[in-house]
């Protein structure tokens, strides 16, 4: 189901006006910088996380192999990425040299 992620200018000519800044595939959860100027948006079921670039652009999609899992969270450190779900006791972290 897709979702709309928008962004709300606080400064500059635009203020207090809203624009669509992400066409997502799922909802989001969270949202974390990355260490390369985008964000990862953690999206719940099937595709669980997404990297966008600066601009709103999809650049990269995780997809579970257990679609029961709702991931939470994407937080990109140390060159991995850490998944979390608040359905989980544990975290998890993926070797993000092995997703590029």
């Amino acid at each position: 189901m897709p979702s709309h992620l928008p962004v709300q200018r606080n400064h500059n000519l635009k203020a207090g006006t809203y624009e669509l800044f992400a066409d997502l595939s799922g909802y989001p959860d969270n949202i974390r910088r990355d260490t390369r100027g985008g964000y990862w948006v953690a999206l719940g079921k099937h595709i669980v996380g997404v990297r966008l670039d600066a601009k709103g652009v999809e650049r990269q999609e995780i997809i579970a192999a257990d679609k029961s899992v709702t991931l939470s969270d994407v937080a990109e450190k140390d060159g991995n990425l850490w998944l979390g779900s608040v359905e989980l006791d544990y975290i998890t972290f993926v070797d993000q040299t092995l997703l590029d």
